[in-house]
């Protein structure tokens, strides 16, 4: 992602023969840190924040030019994000103004700390869709339902044992914007649903070479998943396949 994905395109600015009063009324009123200064042409010659409207000393009406913190730090609108940040922890800056390409240096945005911070804000309708998909992968379609509160999130259903719920909270923290993951153990409520097949620790094994053939196989891993066919018949068609 880079500074033009997420940077304010609708952005606050004045010149450098306006007034530093005018300036810092403009920075009040929209709440921003700082107010690129353009030329002519808009490209960035400089920034004025409130402390330095406050080294005009009490003459509000002195050009904004006699203040301004110059030459202004910028990123260029391909700038990576990392980029972006790593220039406003640098310079200890809470916006820094976005040029288009090239050397004119020609403004077409301002990337904030609040510019950043919205990427991982994330309306719960979105969590929600993110979490239900990364557990229907995990786990197959419908296991479980989430719900999502303020960046809350509960996952309702059926779990195995201790260790999956602990997996399930994992992964619903892997989805950025989740601060908080709860996960509550709900039996199936349909008569005739039974729970979800966990294949036990040591099935694997019993897929070897066991005495009795294929079918003493199948007969132990549908033992340990009570899942044994109506018939024996059934089983034995089952067996003949492999």
């Amino acid at each position: 992602m880079r500074a033009q994905d997420v940077m304010t395109r609708d952005v606050v600015w004045v010149r450098g023969d306006h007034l530093v009063g005018d300036a810092a009324a403009l920075l009040t009123e929209h709440g921003v840190a700082a107010l690129p200064v353009l030329d002519e042409v808009e490209r960035v010659l400089g920034v004025i924040s409130l402390g330095d409207a406050r080294r005009a000393v009490g003459d509000p009406t002195a050009p904004v030019w006699s203040v301004m913190s110059s030459p202004a730090v910028v990123a260029p609108a391909e700038a990576e994000l990392s980029q972006v940040v790593q220039l406003l922890l640098d310079h200890q800056i809470r916006s820094v103004p976005v040029t288009a390409c090239g050397t004119a240096q020609v403004l077409v945005g301002v990337v904030s700390r609040g510019d950043l911070l919205r990427l991982t804000v994330r309306p719960d309708e979105v969590l929600v869709a993110a979490i239900q998909r990364r557990l229907d992968d995990y786990a197959g379609r419908g296991w479980w339902r989430v719900e999502v509160e303020g960046g809350a999130v509960t996952v309702t259903g059926e779990f195995a044992d201790e260790a999956e719920r602990r997996v399930v909270t994992a992964l619903v923290h892997t989805v950025p914007g989740v601060r908080l993951a709860e996960v509550v153990h709900r039996a199936p409520a349909r008569r005739g649903v039974g729970p979800r097949p966990i294949w036990p620790e040591n099935t694997i094994k019993d897929f070897g070479p066991v005495a009795g053939g294929p079918k003493k196989a199948f007969d132990s891993v549908a033992d340990a998943l009570t899942l044994r066919p109506a018939s024996s018949t059934e089983a034995d068609q089952t067996c003949a396949c492999w």
